[in-house]
């Protein structure tokens, strides 16, 4: 009786290896990204900032301002529900100043609208006139006149771009249609690990 062959038999002709399904994540996509996007939706808004912070310095490092931004974005929304607003200002500090210096004015303008009515929402009244004391600051800083700070963004794919899902599939993160970066009418990347999302 001849022993069995070891490892795979040979693939004749008529036979294909079936084809592994394609993946819509950027290769290396950080755990902790997606530790700490399940980490807010847990709850333990603590532990979520303390990763959103990491994530945000190693995108810095990497030389990566427009994710460092909006991982700093996501930093500071995990340290509000934890109750730390200036900590949160910090995080949104740096968010605007590494959109600003990509050419997204009007996205840091929204950051900073949507952020200072999400401080007085919370009952951080004192906070959110910081913040925007802090950004009118950064506008004389770096020379970003009205007409700039609230021109409207470029047309997008327009309106038949259809429905995002609610989370990326990559990551976990929250999907939102004017913080996305669109690529095609049916397909966005998501901001804070690079997965592209098909639109519904």
């Amino acid at each position: 009786m001849h022993p069995k062959p070891l490892g795979r038999p040979p693939i004749s002709a008529g036979r294909r290896r079936p084809r592994r399904p394609s993946r819509r994540v950027r290769p290396g996509l950080p755990r902790r990204l997606i530790r700490a996007n399940a980490l807010m939706e847990q709850g333990r808004h603590a532990e979520a900032a303390e990763l959103f912070v990491r994530l945000t310095e190693g995108a810095r490092r990497r030389g990566m301002p427009v994710r460092a931004a909006h991982l700093a974005i996501r930093a500071s929304h995990a340290l509000l529900a934890d109750q730390r607003p200036q900590q949160a200002i910090e995080q949104l500090d740096g968010a605007l100043r590494g959109l600003v210096s990509q050419g997204r004015v009007h996205r840091a303008a929204q950051v900073a609208s949507r952020a200072a009515a999400r401080l007085r929402e919370e009952g951080f009244e004192a906070e959110a006139v910081q913040l925007e004391e802090q950004t009118q600051r950064l506008r004389k800083e770096l020379d970003i006149g009205d007409d700039a700070w609230e021109a409207p963004p470029s047309p997008g794919p327009g309106p038949a771009r259809g429905w995002l899902p609610d989370r990326c599939g990559g990551c976990g993160a929250p999907l939102v249609p004017d913080e996305v970066i669109w690529h095609q009418a049916r397909s966005a990347e998501c901001p804070y690990c690079g997965s592209i999302v098909t639109t519904r």
